[in-house]
């Protein structure tokens, strides 16, 4: 005997169930439809008490177990399954990706504590401004609300959610700023995933620490929120094998011996303190631009680029020959503006992320300066969010050298950081 149940939710008028009772036979064709025994019958009628309030108090929202498990599948599927026929085939590797959009928001909440006792007096809570995702498709806002851990006053933060999409998949990170020393320091970040559907939730609760002064300067508290967006899982083949990797890698070590083989060269790149062999052939193929220099120099087997100190040079020679270059922070300024005039694109990113992640209160002046020599909007836009969450460099002596020296540069910078707020 099989028992088939047709569940219906319906919106206005809750989760409905009806129930059909099946008998079949050894090889699985229907034969009746007789009525349920009674025992059965009083198991059926708890199951279609009960299953409706559970139901309705899952699709509702309000129940705790949203906010960690998944009940939906939003994120759209590219994978192909096996058995279909547009399904995804690879003869040796295959790679399963997922595309995402990252958002993030910076909340400043100053006088805190006033804030904080007017909305008690209000019963309210304090709310962060509403911030969007690309294509306005999600609304978020953050919110802090006071309450009670046993005879403990304390603090709760969570993210406020409005989806136009039928459905969300996120993940959620806050950090709070702390400054100490004049420097900053973060909470550990916690992470939730969520899935809801179209409409409003709360999600990522999270209480915050018992000595949230200590993360509090001049009565301001500094909130950080990233919301993670994942939009689409598919599958690709992935030609990189290990044995790609392990032939890759020889045929890189083999340029490079080519570059120390001093006997083969037939170019020498002249730099500040030093001479560097190398290729004509190789530079033609790997720098156009540079070969274009040599061609227009007066002498054909020697490049000038004494503007450049040795070790920038030979960054920028090996990552010709091998695609790789040992850069550090103190040559990555050089090796920038080298690779900008001889339109190496790919060393130009690998200079910027290494100058992005070297940003300090000591150095930001002299970058300043650099990004007026080279048009590098990522690490401009990185300086501005630097001045942004570290606003006393505004009133440090490096600050007023910089305006006195090049005003324009420095109001450029501070206008790319207020069209950043």
């Amino acid at each position: 005997m099989l028992i088939r149940r047709n569940f219906c939710v319906n919106k206005d008028q809750g989760v409905s169930i009806s129930e059909t009772s099946i008998s079949i036979d050894e090889q699985g064709k229907n034969l009746k439809h007789p009525n349920t025994a009674r025992a059965g019958e009083f198991m059926n009628i708890m199951f279609i008490q009960v299953m409706p309030v559970i139901l309705w108090l899952l699709l509702s929202g309000n129940a705790p177990v949203m906010a960690r498990i998944s009940l939906f599948d939003p994120v759209q599927d590219t994978q192909g399954n096996g058995g279909h026929e547009n399904a995804t085939v690879c003869d040796e590797t295959s790679r399963s990706t997922i595309t995402y959009t990252e958002v993030q928001h910076r909340w400043i909440i100053e006088h805190f504590h006033t804030q904080n006792l007017m909305q008690q007096r209000r019963n309210g809570r304090m709310e962060s401004a509403e911030f969007r995702s690309p294509g306005e498709k999600h609304r978020f806002r953050i919110a802090i609300q006071s309450d009670m851990y046993g005879y403990q006053h304390g603090f709760i933060i969570y993210l406020i959610v409005h989806t136009n999409n039928d459905s969300l998949s996120c993940k959620v990170k806050f950090a709070i700023e702390r400054r100490k020393n004049e420097t900053l320091n973060y909470l550990r970040e916690q992470t939730e995933i969520v899935e809801i559907r179209r409409g409003g939730m709360e999600i990522a609760k999270q209480a915050l620490p018992y000595n949230l002064d200590q993360h509090i300067n001049n009565d301001e508290l500094v909130i950080l929120c990233t919301v993670t967006i994942y939009e689409r899982s598919s599958i690709i083949c992935d030609s990189g094998t290990q044995r790609d990797k392990d032939n890759a890698e020889a045929f890189v070590d083999s340029f490079k011996r080519i570059l120390d083989d001093r006997t083969s060269s037939d170019m020498e790149i002249i730099a500040n303190s030093c001479v560097i062999n190398a290729h004509k052939s190789i530079l033609l193929a790997r720098s156009p631009k540079m070969v274009s220099l040599i061609r227009n120099t007066t002498e054909g087997n020697s490049f000038n680029a004494t503007q450049y100190s040795c070790d920038a040079m030979r960054c920028v020679v090996e990552y010709i020959y091998t695609d790789k270059c040992s850069l550090k922070s103190q040559t990555a300024p050089e090796v920038l503006l080298a690779a900008n005039e001889y339109q190496l694109i790919p060393l130009k990113r690998i200079a910027e992320k290494v100058l992005i992640e070297s940003l300090s209160d000591e150095n930001i002046a002299s970058y300043i300066k650099l990004v007026k020599n080279t048009p590098d909007n990522a690490l401009i836009r990185s300086i501005s969010r630097y001045i942004m969450k570290n606003r006393h460099i505004l009133n440090t002596a490096i600050w007023t050298e910089l305006e006195m020296e090049d005003a324009r540069q420095a109001a450029f910078v501070l206008r790319k950081a207020i069209l950043l707020l």
